[in-house]
């Protein structure tokens, strides 16, 4: 029992320096201590066989297709692909970032926006992707990840394709507390909930310089999204069009999203 109760402290203490990395977690500390103490639910082998018929990262593109419909381009971020890899880089990566511009259809408008407040033209965007949040274990888990690889952006999201309504209440209230926004995500846009909004912050640049320091796939999307802020008149369409051909793609058609649910399995 002993033994058992040393090796609590010492999971809490990993991850307390994990996430330290990249933000402030004195004021949630004790919430991550909790998390850790209360163990793995039993039901996690349900949710397991509930969800392996499908990847995680196949729901990108139907999250990509959703934020699409609100003007915002979004990029998965290939964790691999980065240049330092570690147990301490853990909680630093979102899945995937977006960014959203204001449109004016005056472009003397826009240019006056982007040289009085520039934050007021731009907000860029970090989500957190799962397949099922079943149980409070689960939710705060992945609410904290989510908390973490968002320090950099204006929003933060947690995003599941099947939440337990069970856990609704304790969501709202790391929402309240904390500001990540929560969605429900469905193959069909029109269906995808945003249960809870994000609180908005401000853009923190050090740890946009560490991510753009560490992983390409992030540094190519904040270097495209700064280029189309800089572009002048003439060249503003083909500059925004170069980020949209480098972020994720939607679909086309009812027809497609059923396609490409059927051949990943994704229940719709």
């Amino acid at each position: 029992m002993k033994k058992t109760k040393e090796s609590n402290v010492s999971k809490t203490a990993k991850l307390k320096g994990s996430i330290s990395t990249c933000c402030n977690i004195s004021k949630y500390a004790d919430e991550l201590e909790q998390l850790i103490t209360a163990g793995t639910s039993t039901s996690t082998v349900v949710v397991q066989q509930k969800t392996e018929a499908f990847k995680e990262r196949s729901l990108h593109r139907l999250l990509s297709n959703y934020l699409l419909g609100k003007n915002i381009l979004s990029k998965t971020i290939f964790h691999e692909s980065s240049t330092r890899v570690d147990q301490a880089q853990k909680w630093v990566y979102p899945d995937m970032v977006g960014v959203e511009f204001n449109e004016f259809q005056e472009f003397a408008t826009r240019s006056l926006l982007k040289a009085a407040e520039t934050k007021e033209y731009v907000a860029l965007y970090s989500y957190e992707l799962k397949r099922i949040i079943e149980n409070d274990h689960q939710l705060k888990e992945y609410f904290f990840q989510a908390l973490s690889n968002s320090s950099w952006a204006n929003y933060g999201y947690l995003v599941a394709f099947d939440i337990n309504e069970d856990i609704m209440e304790e969501m709202e209230r790391l929402n309240r507390s904390f500001g990540i926004g929560i969605i429900k995500l469905s193959p069909y846009s029109d269906n995808t909930l945003e249960l809870f909004p994000a609180r908005k912050n401000e853009l923190g640049y050090y740890t946009i310089d560490k991510l753009c320091r560490i992983n390409n796939d992030f540094k190519n999307f904040i270097t495209k999204s700064t280029k189309v802020l800089n572009a002048q008149a003439e060249v503003l369409e083909d500059v925004k069009s170069g980020l949209q051909k480098f972020c994720d793609r939607g679909f086309s058609s009812q027809e497609e999203i059923l396609e490409y649910c059927n051949e990943n399995h994704i229940p719709c």
